[in-house]
């Protein structure tokens, strides 16, 4: 019986979890010198603009070391080219994609304890989009039911 009860408890949990993320407001950022937009969670907000065009989007509360960046930039590399080189950036890859207008990887990035990672890169008119968003173990359920979203959002 104790198990149902524990069963049942878990269940209303993830399906409260799932109402507050679906219910949460979502806020539009786009960029006045780059050809890009995309959507956050209304938790997210915009950050100064660092080196080469990169600008980073944080969020104020327990998740403090999410780190969403878009990075734009002239770079004529060819995207299958920049594909490579981003792979390099993983010890682990759980998925990539390319096409010939944009491309995504996603997995495991070590270098600073275990991270996972998300990028997608749009070319548009020749010039490279990219963003990327890392998550600690953490946070790994609640991001990758906000990654989704987000990632086809970005354009």
């Amino acid at each position: 019986m104790k198990k149902v009860l524990s069963y049942t408890l878990l269940a209303c949990m993830l399906f409260m979890q799932h109402l507050f993320f679906a219910q949460q407001k979502w806020k539009k950022f786009k960029s006045k010198d780059f050809d890009y937009s995309f959507e956050l969670p209304g938790n997210f907000n915009e950050s100064a603009i660092v080196a080469g065009g990169t600008i980073v989007y944080y969020v104020d509360t327990n998740m403090a070391d999410v780190s969403i960046f878009v990075e734009s930039g002239n770079n004529e590399t060819p995207i299958d080219s920049l594909f490579l080189q981003h792979k390099e950036n993983y010890s682990f890859i759980s998925r990539e994609f390319l096409q010939k207008d944009h491309f995504i990887i996603s997995g495991e990035e070590n270098s600073f304890g275990k991270f996972y990672t998300y990028e997608k890169c749009v070319f548009k008119n020749g010039f490279p989009n990219t963003l990327r968003i890392f998550y600690p173990e953490k946070n790994k359920r609640y991001m990758e039911t906000l990654i989704p979203k987000i990632g086809a959002s970005f354009k």
